[in-house]
């Protein structure tokens, strides 16, 4: 009799760490799960932006439309060594939206720079998969 006690004690301890363990692996995936969320928003966020621009300036639609599209389908991977590239694709399409006068003719340089830069960021989070 005191043999079953003991096993039920015992087989009670074991699924106690299992669902203690199980309750921090799910910790793990909810904050996880917040940070991919995060990224992708800023990727849609930069996605609709150059939307904008697009629409904005429509004879540079057709490079601003390559950057949507780039953008749209890029990893949303999250680590340190992305975020320098998203913040310089960042600065580049702020540099865009406030471009006045002759600063458009900028603009297909600029677009060039964006496909470089996400290529450039894209290989990378290839690389840390």
């Amino acid at each position: 009799m005191r043999v079953f006690v003991f096993l039920h004690i015992l087989l009670a301890a074991v699924f106690g760490v299992y669902l203690v363990l199980i309750k921090g692996g799910f910790d793990v995936i909810q904050e996880r799960d917040a940070e991919i969320k995060q990224n992708v928003a800023v990727l849609r966020l930069m996605h609709a932006d150059v939307e904008s621009l697009a629409r904005r300036f429509p004879e540079n639609a057709e490079n601003l439309q390559k950057i949507a599209d780039v953008l749209r389908y890029s990893d949303p991977m999250l680590h340190n060594s992305l975020v320098h590239y998203d913040e310089q694709i960042q600065r580049i399409i702020f540099a865009i939206g406030n471009a006045t006068g002759n600063e458009g003719a900028k603009i297909p340089e600029q677009c060039a720079e964006i496909l470089r830069l996400v290529a450039d960021r894209n290989a990378r989070a290839k690389i840390m998969k």
